[in-house]
């Protein structure tokens, strides 16, 4: 996922938490239940945070409105597309920061975070064979996390 920027052209961060992760989840159930891609939020962010089980005041309206902000900016990408693979690819922190790390003002607050989500993320895909140093990771050469003949079946490849 990469960061989309606002109407002024600044970064606005990537969607990122609970809120931002219910709000995921709600659009794709209301796509699969209606079958269609375009999902109906209601007539006004009350109506839609109800939906949501959702209390409408205070803290939980701002984080529901800077996620949806975030989530409608943003754009997936794959990682994977960009960067040849055949050999062991070194990528230096500063370059995770400037993919990843809209939302942190300094290099240091980013590597924890990252070194959890990259955690998660090697819990799913076991196969990626991914290497954390001091000046960064080291993506080395792995099997798909999907098989080519499953990417092509469902559109992907």
């Amino acid at each position: 996922m990469e960061s989309g920027r606002s109407r002024t052209g600044t970064l606005v961060g990537v969607p990122y938490g609970s809120i931002a992760r219910l709000i995921l989840l709600y659009l794709q159930t209301e796509a699969v239940r209606t079958n269609t891609p375009e999902v109906e939020l209601g007539r006004s962010m009350k109506s839609w945070m109800g939906r949501m089980s959702l209390t409408t005041g205070g803290k939980t309206y701002q984080l529901v409105t800077e996620q949806a902000r975030r989530i409608s900016a943003c754009r997936l990408t794959f990682f994977t597309d960009r960067v040849s693979l055949n050999r062991s690819t070194p990528v230096t922190w500063t370059a995770l920061h400037g993919q990843f790390g809209a939302g942190f003002k300094a290099l240091r607050q980013l590597k924890p975070t990252f070194r959890e989500a990259l955690a998660i993320a090697l819990a799913v895909y076991p196969e990626a064979k991914v290497g954390v140093e001091a000046a960064g990771v080291v993506l080395h050469p792995s099997p798909p996390a999907v098989a080519r003949s499953e990417a092509k079946r469902i559109g992907l490849g």
